[in-house]
């Protein structure tokens, strides 16, 4: 089914908005406008916002589209693109933090059959975390240490964009998009405890440009072909500063600096060409791609800390599937890779050919039910940060030592799916469950090595991990009642190895988290209910020391929202957040709000609350891990407030 849309007359050449602003306690402020206008070929819209409350100022799909240079099909993935902002993440893990956006995109109809778009986000964030932390040695027997974490940190990105597309005819399509993003970060972070405090300095600069080129067409009738041209640039500059009423290191020096600089490109030619014949359709893809890193850093010059790295990958890769048709119900998917790879790390070099065979299996159940079972051999080669020839700061507490690995370790993967999807088309009821395993045969970890103060991390092969996933997700319609019901499941099972001071040590990392949502549809009522449980359980152990953990998580909410009149609108949630990190346990009750009236036709007057019932600082427990240290948290969280503000459109 299509929509033929078509702007009214009315709209054209005029300015067209929407204004939001609100304050209220505790320095609650929010802006927000949304403003476009159509021409008569093409429109430009501006979005602005700041606030202090941890709003997302436009969703994710809406800056996946903005960054223009972007690429959907599954070979993409092996070029860097740009990495979601941390300002579309909305987490209440902040005591203080203020957003400021805007947003444009300009879009002109050159002709009835190309088009070309500009867009272009600037967002500056400033944030302040604070945590209480107690941290626990993973390779030692009771050792752990307490301390209070204070950060203060500005982040700043700018991405403009560009993206020509170009219908040529019913078969062709040529489009070209570019993008540049400048970054600019700081952080100020201070720690300390009993014995010791560290003021902790992180500055970094950013600049990527990425670009790339794709035609689609058919050759002689029966072949379609797309060719890609990706080219991608990154580069980054880092400053770290270190000042502590102690020794750092074992440095003979309580401050230091280190500087470090990142360079990456790609070049990436990519073409495939797909035959369809009768049941069978059969596929042949050719890659020319070439990568380079470059890192150099230093640890104060007289200290002679120095790395210069750089690994260049030249690569041909060949694929080649045939899908078949067997029956109405199966069908198959069979191919191999083959990639040819020089390899060169700081003037040594070394070439090496793979073949990677994949298979899927398809069966069809029933209408709109199906089942599938798949294998995939890959292989990786170690990252240039695994192949470190002197010292890199980490952070106040760990700095990494010169690499046991390889350049040139070809680490192989088996991975094996297994997916499931229905749909019941009376009531549009969805299932979906996926199961996949994967096993690497031999792994890069850490040799973790514990001074008095810090820790010392040394990059050397171990025997393999195995990941296990799993995901349930079951949409039910209920048709003869008033209700629908979402769930999800969500299992994640890993189990690895590493070293302490070249002691081997297995590790195993369970997780289990799911949701339910359960939602009214009460016919001809002003009144809807929904009920939500989510919860999450996981837990880590250890063969050395026998060292084990087990984190839950448990939260439900209930949420009425209705009208009285046309002219009111209205919702309120309650939620309880009960958190155990088998040290300390803590409970949240959160009740949040909003209230529109509509005054006039283009003007509403709003209510905004949030977590109303803790007005003041409230706190988080959470746990996270490395391979070093299992640290618990206790978070400042942003205080609650209550919000008026008015909605005006023009």
């Amino acid at each position: 089914m299509a929509l033929n849309l078509k702007t009214k007359d009315s709209y054209k050449s005029k300015w067209v908005s929407d204004v939001e602003l609100g304050y209220g306690g505790k320095e609650a402020v929010r802006f927000h406008s949304n403003s476009f206008k159509f021409f008569k070929k093409g429109n430009l819209a501006i979005i602005s916002d700041y606030n202090t409350i941890d709003d997302v100022p436009i969703s994710r799909e809406d800056y996946s589209q903005m960054k223009a240079a972007g690429d959907d099909s599954p070979e993409s993935n092996r070029l860097n693109d740009i990495e979601l902002p941390s300002f579309l993440n909305s987490t209440p893990f902040y005591k203080e933090k203020n957003n400021k956006f805007i947003g444009l995109t300009y879009t002109n109809l050159i002709s009835p059959r190309s088009k070309i778009t500009l867009f272009n986000t600037f967002n500056a964030a400033n944030l302040l975390e604070e945590n209480y932390k107690k941290q626990t040695n993973l390779g030692e027997e009771n050792n752990s240490l307490s301390y209070f974490d204070r950060n203060k940190a500005s982040y700043l990105l700018n991405n403009t964009a560009v993206k020509w597309e170009f219908n040529k005819s019913a078969t062709t399509f040529i489009s070209y998009a570019a993008t540049v993003t400048p970054t600019d970060d700081a952080a100020n972070q201070n720690l300390g405890n009993e014995l010791n405090r560290t003021t902790y300095k992180d500055e970094s600069h950013g600049l990527s440009f990425s670009q790339i080129f794709k035609v689609q067409t058919s050759i002689l009738k029966n072949i379609k072909y797309k060719g890609v041209v990706r080219h991608a640039l990154n580069s980054s500059s880092n400053k770290l500063g270190l000042n502590a009423n102690q020794e750092l290191f074992d440095l003979g020096v309580q401050s230091l600096q280190q500087r470090s600089k990142n360079w990456n490109s790609n070049l990436d030619f990519y073409n495939s060409f797909t035959l369809s014949k009768k049941s069978n359709i059969f596929s042949v893809k050719l890659d020319i791609l070439t990568q380079r890193d470059r890192f150099e850093n230093h640890i104060d010059k007289e200290l002679l800390f120095e790395n210069d790295l750089e690994l260049k990958n030249d690569m041909l890769r060949t694929n080649i599937s045939w899908t078949r048709q067997w029956t109405s119900k199966i069908q198959s998917v069979v191919g191999f890779s083959n990639s040819n790879v020089t390899s060169t790390y700081n003037n040594e070099q070394t070439y090496y050919s793979r073949i990677e065979p994949n298979l899927n299996v398809f069966y069809n159940l029933g209408f709109l039910s199906k089942i599938n079972l798949g294998y995939a051999l890959s292989h990786r080669l170690p990252l240039l940060s695994q192949l470190l020839n002197n010292d890199v700061i980490e952070d106040f507490q760990t700095i990494d030592k010169e690499s046991l690995v390889a350049y040139n370790k070809i680490l192989p993967q088996d991975s094996f799916s297994l997916n499931y999807y229905n749909v019941n088309a009376k009531t549009n009821s969805v299932l979906f469950s996926s199961l996949n395993y994967s096993k690497d045969h031999q792994a890069v970890s850490n040799n973790v090595i514990y001074q008095d103060d810090y820790v010392e991390n040394q990059a050397t092969l171990v025997s393999g991990s195995s990941t296990l996933r799993g995901i349930f997700s079951y949409d039910l319609k209920i048709k003869k009642l008033p209700f629908s019901i979402k769930s999800t499941l969500v299992y994640l099972a890993t189990k690895g190895f590493s070293e302490y001071s070249g002691v081997g040590n297995e590790f195993n990392s369970n997780n289990f988290s799911g949701k339910i949502n359960v939602n009214s549809n009460f016919k001809n009522s002003n009144v809807q209910v929904a009920v939500d449980y989510k919860f999450s359980r996981r837990r880590l152990e250890q063969s050395l020391f026998a060292f084990n953990n087990v984190t839950v998580n448990h939260q439900i909410g209930l949420k009425l929202c209705g009208k009285s009149t046309n002219k009111l609108k209205w919702d309120l949630g309650f939620v309880i957040d009960n958190q155990d990190s088998s040290f300390n346990t803590n409970q949240l009750y959160l009740l949040n709000g909003n209230v529109q009236y509509l005054v006039a036709k283009n003007l509403k007057l709003l209510f905004r609350g949030n977590n109303m019932l803790n007005l003041k600082n409230s706190q988080l427990i959470t746990t996270a891990f490395n391979q070093s240290f299992f640290t618990e948290s206790v978070i400042s969280i942003m205080p609650g407030y209550m919000m008026l503000g008015a909605n005006y459109s023009f």
